[in-house]
């Protein structure tokens, strides 16, 4: 979903665990398939580019992956992962509410210094996959309760800090959140103003008071 998360994945490319001797890295390049899906969508991502992203022969991708799907199921599950690993380390040095600040945040600066927006690898799957995609479509709709639940768990630990108001219920919060999160992107994307864009920062702020 964001710059700063793209940004960790990179730094922990050589990280990476080192399981059993083998032809290439796994975690590795699990990771690079994963941000090539993020640029280019389930559907564009071609079998043949994978293979270049990701540095390894066809067989080990059949091998290992057995298939696209196969392979793109598993990057959706390490994408959910990462975000929830995320999320706790920020706590870890700012509130909840500044957390939930960063991730609105994201967009307008990943606009600003790429000219672009990557958006949330599990909305932008959501639109491609929908009806098009059963299979996909469930485990999506399985991956988007782990992310509702996530800001759930922040906007709840927020109000147990006493730093977001509990006059609404962490799970009502939650859902306005992400709403908030990826229409921002839309907003965007065709050309809200800065103007557009505080107002609705501020609006979802309000909730939070």
């Amino acid at each position: 979903m964001t710059n700063v998360v793209k940004k960790s994945y990179r730094n922990s490319l050589g990280s990476a665990k080192v399981g059993r001797p083998k032809e290439f890295d796994e975690d590795v390049a699990l990771m690079l398939a994963m941000n090539y899906f993020w640029d280019k969508g389930y559907d564009n991502a071609s079998l043949s580019q994978l293979l270049k992203e990701m540095k390894i022969s066809k067989s080990s991708f059949y091998q290992t992956y057995n298939s696209k799907q196969a392979l793109f199921e598993r990057c959706l599950s390490l994408y959910t992962k990462h975000q929830s690993e995320w999320v706790k380390e920020q706590l870890k040095e700012k509130s909840a509410v500044m957390v939930l600040d960063d991730f609105l945040q994201v967009s307008m600066i990943e606009f600003q210094q790429f000219g672009e927006i990557r958006g949330c690898l599990l909305m932008n799957s959501a639109q491609v996959c929908y009806k098009k995609h059963p299979d996909l479509s469930l485990l999506i709709q399985y991956q988007f309760k782990a992310f509702h639940k996530l800001f759930e768990q922040l906007i709840r630990s927020g109000q147990q800090s006493g730093d977001i108001s509990s006059r609404h219920n962490a799970s009502m919060l939650s859902s306005i959140y992400i709403n908030t999160l990826n229409g921002l992107s839309i907003m965007i994307k065709a050309g809200a103003d800065d103007k557009i864009i505080q107002d609705v920062l501020q609006g979802f702020n309000l909730q939070l008071k």
